[in-house]
């Protein structure tokens, strides 16, 4: 729709200010030549056209919802006029395909925007529409799976590398189970362009209310089922499940390590995120929302019982080493072997965080280390990964010799890269 359009016996119109705009403007005012307003309301993508909603509106009645006195559910189904003018439009037309008017009380109540749907214009609040529309309308209205994401800061500020690590750590393991659901699992090498196209997730709309994203599949889903829904589904059951290691066996079954292996890695971005995220989830074809709470501690618990059962497979041993370096916040540490010299790096657990907040670099310590053999697909090199499980003094702590060159302190805000 262009800035000006005409609407047959309605006549000119021009856009006179827009209340909200994600992807384009999504609600706004319209005038006529006879001054005359109309609140402009996307209502639908109905494939190649749009529907929009024309509601005549007085100036008090548009102050009353830009103070957030009433909400645009209110605006529209106690419209002053008793109607709406519904309308479907082409992509870049000036005028509509068609119009008819309909009754505002007849609309029915899952096309319209939520009752918490308040344009708090004041407070400079962003809300996105789509936040206010259940995820199964939205999914049936764009025919592509809806993913909702919304991380509860609780007035906490949310740091953007963190929430962008909880998204690429979602679709890694979207990816990694969608590769195992299409026959395709392997342990090593790339996933096949194909798997990585069907469960590809784009970000559509942002909301407020603590840090909320939504995601949409860039495939249109014209089946019944879809790799992306499969995997998104084997994913809640999944998490869901997080704490039961019986049930989790279950679940894993048929699907490769890799599965495993970035399942973890979701879970460790939740952690760091350090706050408890809320996901939602569609297809185009549900009756309903399905929703699960990840609560920061549980999150850390099931963590915890992952960690432990790889123990199976990894092998712990305990280090006497000289503490070198410790960063706290990316929780990295770095030891040196005592009588070998051999340096340790790895990620700090959370059952030994509490230790490695009070620890002192160049002390000597008894570390637990758990170390596990892995393989880089990128670079075809063996590595070796090393996490801290426990950290307790050993004797009399050494005194700092600051002529030692090698001794590093990488404090709260510098970043280390693991050679």
């Amino acid at each position: 729709m262009e800035s000006t359009f005409f609407l047959p016996t309605i006549g000119q119109l021009r856009v006179d200010r827009i209340l909200l705009s994600y992807d384009g403007p999504k609600v706004f005012v319209s005038k006529a030549l006879t001054d005359s307003l109309y609140l402009s309301y996307w209502a639908a993508e109905l494939g190649a056209l749009d529907r929009w909603w024309f509601i005549p509106i007085s100036e008090q009645r548009l102050q009353q919802i830009e103070q957030a006195r009433i909400s645009l559910r209110d605006a529209i189904i106690t419209a002053e006029s008793g109607f709406v003018v519904e309308t479907e439009w082409p992509d870049d037309a000036t005028e509509p395909s068609s119009l008819k008017y309909v009754a505002a009380a007849s609309i029915p109540a899952e096309a319209l925007p939520g009752p918490d749907s308040f344009l708090r214009m004041r407070q400079r609040e962003a809300i996105s529409l789509a936040a206010q529309i259940p995820a199964f309308v939205m999914a049936a209205q764009q025919q592509r799976p809806v993913v909702r994401l919304r991380v509860l800061t609780k007035g906490k500020e949310a740091l953007v590398a963190r929430v962008a690590a909880v998204m690429n750590c979602l679709q890694g393991t979207l990816d990694a189970f969608g590769q195992a659901l299409a026959g395709q699992a392997s342990e090593r090498g790339m996933i096949a362009q194909g798997v990585l196209d069907q469960t590809a997730l784009s970000l559509s709309a942002v909301y407020s209310g603590s840090v909320g994203l939504e995601l949409v599949g860039e495939q249109l889903q014209l089946l019944p089922s879809s790799l992306l829904m499969e995997s998104i589904s084997r994913l809640d059951a999944v998490l869901k499940e997080s704490g039961n290691l019986a049930a989790l066996r279950q679940y894993f079954a048929g699907l490769q390590k890799r599965s495993v292996t970035r399942f973890k890695n979701f879970l460790e971005s939740i952690v760091d995120i350090e706050s408890d995220v809320e996901m939602s989830f569609a297809s185009p074809q549900a009756k309903g929302d399905t929703v699960s709470l990840l609560r920061q501690v549980e999150v850390a618990q099931a963590l915890e019982s992952l960690y432990r059962e790889e123990l199976r497979d990894s092998q712990t041993e305990v280090v006497i080493g000289e503490l070198i370096g410790m960063n706290k916040r990316t929780k990295r540490f770095e030891l040196r072997e005592v009588g070998t010299d051999r340096k340790i790096v790895g990620r700090i657990l959370q059952s030994a965080m509490d230790a490695a907040r009070w620890s002192t670099l160049s002390n000597i310590y008894d570390a637990t280390v758990v170390s596990t053999e892995e393989y880089q697909p990128l670079t075809e090199a063996e590595t070796r990964r090393y996490e801290l499980l426990g950290l307790s003094e050993h004797g009399e702590p050494r005194k700092d010799n600051p002529n030692d060159p090698t001794l590093t302190w990488w404090g709260e805000t510098t970043t280390h890269e693991e050679s």
